[in-house]
């Protein structure tokens, strides 16, 4: 590491100030590097939008079950 000076120590801050003024980026997907364009991220979205919707049926279903059992215990 080179010699801290007033002069390459105020070079850092600079470069430092400089990164943390550049534009970031804002989207985690681009972070990522995954491009969701791609007819790979279109079968994942195809499958978790089935998984989410075999767990909204079976929510349903136990909902059903659960107001079945609670009329046919108050009859």
């Amino acid at each position: 590491m080179d010699e801290l000076t007033p002069e390459s120590l105020a070079a850092r801050v600079a470069e430092l100030e400089a990164r943390l003024a550049a534009p970031t980026v804002k989207d985690w997907r681009k972070a990522i590097g995954l491009p969701f364009d791609s007819e790979f991220m279109e079968q994942v979205n195809e499958e978790g939008k089935k998984y989410r919707e075999s767990l909204r049926r079976e929510a349903e279903a136990e909902a059903d079950a659960e107001d079945a059992r609670r009329d046919a215990e108050s009859q």
